[in-house]
């Protein structure tokens, strides 16, 4: 696992062997994920702001988070609140 910090956005790279739960190994993607904290609260108001570019409904995944995804200039973005 590496991480970098660049301005108080926190970018991860690595692999799941060793790091990951297996139970867990379905809930993990393949790629990039830019880290974007959103306050506690903030989730429903940021997907109100979203609205013009069609986001999916915010939902309460297995794993714990609350998100809603969406595609912003040919960026999928899944955008969430831990």
């Amino acid at each position: 696992m590496v991480g970098i910090e660049l301005f108080g956005s926190r970018l991860m790279l690595g692999i799941a062997k060793g790091y990951v739960n297996h139970d867990r190994l379905p809930y993990v993607g393949c790629g990039v994920e830019f880290y974007i904290p959103v306050p506690k609260g903030e989730l429903s108001r940021l997907h109100d702001l979203c609205r013009e570019f069609h986001p999916s409904s915010v939902e309460k995944q297995p794993w714990g988070d609350t998100i809603f995804e969406v595609k912003i200039e040919g960026f999928e973005l899944m955008i969430a609140e831990h």
